[in-house]
C-alpha cells in the first residue's frame, strides 16, 4: 500500500500522520489539556521550591520531573492507529477493531463531566455492527468552527471514513 495522501485541512491538524502502514491520530484535546496541566504543575512546584528553600529543592525537582514525565506519557494515551486490517485504539490498553465490524463514524458534542463550565468537546464516535459505540479520544477537540470552517473532530471523522473507503473490499 502506498502512503495515504492527506488533504490540507488534515495536514494542518496536530497529531495526524500518514505513513506506508496507515494513519496515526494522536489526541488533540488531550494535548491542549496536557499543556495546561504541565504549566500548572510546573508553577506549583516552583512555588513549593520557593517555600521549602534550597535544602529540599533536589527532592522536589526530581518529584516535579517525575510528575511532568508521567503526564507526558498520558498525553499519548488515546492514540488511534488506522491500518488496513482495522483500528487499534490505545486507551489504557489496546483494543483492536477489524474494519468489518465498523458501521460508521459520527461527530458528537459532549460536555466533560470533570470540567463543568468548559465548552463542550466534539468527539468522534464509531458505531459497530452490534450497535455499540466506541469513542475515539484522539478526535476530541474544543476547537469550534470559525467562519464556516469545519472543526478538528469533523475533519478527523472524515479522514477515518475516507481512509476506510480506500481499503480493498
Amino acid at each position: 500500500m502506498t502512503t495515504f495522501a492527506l488533504t490540507d485541512a488534515e495536514r494542518g491538524l496536530f497529531g495526524v500522520h500518514a505513513d506506508r502502514a496507515g494513519l496515526r491520530l494522536r489526541p488533540t484535546g488531550w494535548m491542549q489539556l496536557g499543556t495546561g496541566a504541565q504549566m500548572a504543575v510546573a508553577g506549583a512546584f516552583l512555588l513549593l521550591l520557593h517555600k521549602l528553600g534550597s535544602g529540599r529543592s533536589l527532592l522536589v525537582g526530581v518529584a516535579a520531573a517525575f510528575v511532568v514525565g508521567v503526564w507526558g506519557v498520558l498525553l499519548y494515551a488515546g492514540t488511534v492507529f488506522a491500518r488496513p486490517d482495522g483500528l487499534r485504539v490505545w486507551w489504557l490498553g489496546f483494543r483492536r477493531i477489524p474494519w468489518d465490524r465498523v458501521v460508521r463514524f459520527d461527530v458528537e458534542t459532549r460536555a466533560p463531566l470533570w470540567a463543568s463550565g468548559w465548552p463542550p468537546f466534539e468527539v468522534v464516535t464509531m458505531t459497530l455492527r452490534d450497535g455499540s459505540a466506541v469513542t475515539l479520544w484522539p478526535a476530541r477537540s474544543a476547537d469550534m468552527p470559525v467562519a464556516g470552517a469545519t472543526s478538528a473532530a469533523a475533519v478527523q471523522c472524515g479522514l477515518l471514513a475516507r481512509y476506510r473507503a480506500t481499503l480493498p473490499a
